[in-house]
């Protein structure tokens, strides 16, 4: 897991998208850092958590595709009835390939 509590530059972020690229870390990290511009440059390399404005617009009731972002907060924080939207795998796009952790990887993504 990566937190960044500071902005950074692009080149910052670039030196980190290559060491977790070159240590084949990409399906193994995540970050929770809401900074756009390193949400910009991490979101090819890991899993980020859930942004502040999907967040707000599920609250407000509205389906929202995360893609391969995930809920990152205490459980008491979240709305029972928007377990659903963090859950279903339908609002997903199509073309994401996630894999819960707990499920085996396909022998092509190894």
């Amino acid at each position: 897991m990566l937190d960044i509590s500071a902005s950074r530059s692009e080149s910052y972020y670039s030196g980190i998208v290559e060491v977790v690229e070159k240590c084949g870390l990409a399906r193994a990290t995540v970050t929770i850092t809401q900074d756009a511009l390193a949400r910009r440059q991490l979101e090819r390399c890991m899993m980020l958590s859930v942004s502040l404005e999907d967040r707000a617009r599920i609250d407000a009731g509205e389906k929202v595709g995360l893609g391969s972002q995930f809920r990152f907060n205490a459980a008491g924080e979240l709305q029972t009835e928007h377990v659903g939207c963090y859950k279903d795998v339908s609002s997903r796009p199509s073309g994401d390939q996630h894999v819960p952790i707990h499920q085996p990887r396909p022998s092509s993504d190894r």
